[in-house]
């Protein structure tokens, strides 16, 4: 084990591009060592071709995998003025969001890294951003109390929402009804999706660093500076479980879209698989780096890519979960509720 670690140093200091393997806590994954500075955001394609990297150095990297998994780097986006702290794909792989601490939301084209659509954001850094899987709605949140959403169609329909907490985190439901937005002060708001406030939920003791809602629009899971993590009826209001054992604050909650799982990423360097049935821990991953960023599920749910800060480099770890999903050629899982008109 030792001689894989010396060979990983040695390799990424003489080739920085290239994707080596090697084991921590007797547990195989893909270690990329591609950003200068701290990583801060990863995302999958839901198609599987491809995945995203960014960080504090300002740069986006996307990578091409193949039938076997192994990534091949494919180009760096060097637009961002400073870090990039957000990454999403949409449903087809397509299109990639990215945002960060410059005040900007952007839409690629994936395939040809062209600007699609430049979304400014006042002057206040972005906490959280994301798009619908079109994409047609982008929506973003900063320090200025206020949720932005835009309208890729029809500018016209952009509008700005003023919230009453400061938002740290935001979701929208997949059928485009609602948003979720997380505070400050632990409290989550339910807002319908034209930004009027419907609910409160009391969440938890401080930042909510994370959160997420499941295809179906039922549950929804929420991280915490508190040390919690905890998965929530949307209907009900009500707590479904607390996943308990992180010895930190979590920075990062996300659910399969398939499967039944979610994963959760502390800031002591854990990464904890969990059953959503029954609130238990799956597998846990032990010493990612000393400060877990940010994850991102592979559409076979085979694989956790992992963003994480390091002492004396970045981090971009890739885990194999020891999940296998059944094989059902052209059955595709959809959400339930039609998508709101808009």
């Amino acid at each position: 084990m030792k001689y894989f670690k010396l060979l990983s140093i040695i390799t990424s200091f003489l080739l920085p591009n290239l994707v080596f393997a090697y084991e921590i806590d007797s547990i195989p994954f893909l270690f990329l060592n591609h950003h200068s500075k701290n990583t801060e955001s990863v995302a999958f394609a839901p198609n599987g071709k491809y995945f995203a990297t960014s960080g504090q150095d300002k740069v986006i990297k996307i990578y091409k995998v193949d039938s076997g998994f192994l990534p091949s780097f494919q180009t760096d986006i060097n637009f961002h003025k400073a870090a990039v702290t957000k990454l999403q794909f949409n449903k087809d792989g397509s299109y990639l969001l990215s945002a960060g601490k410059d005040f900007q939301t952007n839409i690629w084209q994936v395939d040809s890294t062209i600007l699609k659509h430049n979304l400014q954001s006042g002057f206040y850094p972005i906490n959280s951003a994301g798009m619908d899987m079109i994409p047609r709605i982008v929506y973003a949140i900063a320090d200025d109390n206020k949720l932005r959403i835009y309208d890729l169609v029809d500018s016209k329909r952009n509008r700005e929402v003023i919230l009453q907490e400061t938002p740290t985190s935001v979701v929208l439901s997949f059928n485009r009804q609602n948003f979720y937005v997380g505070t400050r002060s632990g409290k989550i708001l339910i807002l319908d999706f034209f930004g009027r406030q419907q609910r409160i939920i009391d969440a938890h003791t401080g930042n909510i660093n994370s959160l997420d809602i499941s295809l179906d629009g039922n549950l929804l899971i929420s991280a915490g500076d508190d040390k919690k993590a905890i998965i929530w009826n949307i209907a009900s209001g009500k707590a479904i479980h607390e996943l308990n054992g992180h010895n930190w604050k979590v920075n990062v909650a996300k659910f399969s879209i398939k499967g039944g799982l979610a994963v959760t990423g502390t800031n002591d360097g854990f990464v904890y698989l969990w059953d959503i049935k029954n609130g238990q821990v799956v597998k846990a991953f032990k010493n990612v780096g000393s400060n877990v960023r940010d994850i991102d599920f592979s559409n076979d749910l085979e694989k956790i890519i992992v963003a994480s800060h390091q002492k004396d480099k970045s981090g971009i770890w890739i885990f194999e979960t020891g999940v296998k999903l059944p094989q059902a050629p052209g059955v595709r899982r959809t959400a339930n509720s039609k998508p709101t008109e808009i």
